[in-house]
């Protein structure tokens, strides 16, 4: 086009793709440790809080024989592990805000705190405590409270 421009670093396509090559692997590499971490964190989320409504079953199906409907005994699990979600959500947000701190000039291109992901992230973790309160929940309620009784 310009045929009195003068190019200075004339480099091979292919030394443009091996410094590529690394960079890539290295953020492929990141984002499948990410999701390990994040399918070991929702199964621990899961697996501890219903343990915690199987662990008060007894309990529930006392409230039950003395009236309390299925659908209170629902309302009273999720809004007693509503505590531990938000201090989890807390605590997890603050780690991310600080991890971030510490990585901010490791990554090029993203932003340190991005509002997405967080936000990704965090409706993901709610889910997955929806799911591990209210499915064990559900099946305790559906339980007839004398069965519960005896086998506890």
């Amino acid at each position: 086009i310009d045929p009195h421009a003068v190019v200075n670093d004339l480099r091979a396509v292919d030394d443009e793709n091996r410094e590529l090559a690394g960079a890539t692997f290295l953020s492929l590499m990141l984002a499948g440790f990410a999701a390990v971490a994040a399918t070991i964190a929702m199964l621990g989320i899961y697996g501890v809080t219903a343990y915690s409504v199987q662990q008060r079953e007894r309990e529930l199906a006392i409230r039950m024989a003395l009236g309390a409907g299925r659908a209170a005994v629902e309302k009273l699990l999720l809004r007693e592990n509503l505590a531990v979600l938000i201090a989890g959500l807390i605590v997890a947000l603050g780690g991310a805000w600080a991890t971030a701190r510490l990585l901010e000039h490791q990554v090029f291109g993203v932003q340190p705190f991005d509002i997405s992901t967080l936000a990704a992230t965090s409706t993901v973790m709610t889910l997955t405590w929806l799911a591990a309160t209210w499915w064990p929940a559900r099946g305790a309620s559906q339980k007839d409270p004398a069965v519960s009784l005896k086998e506890g």
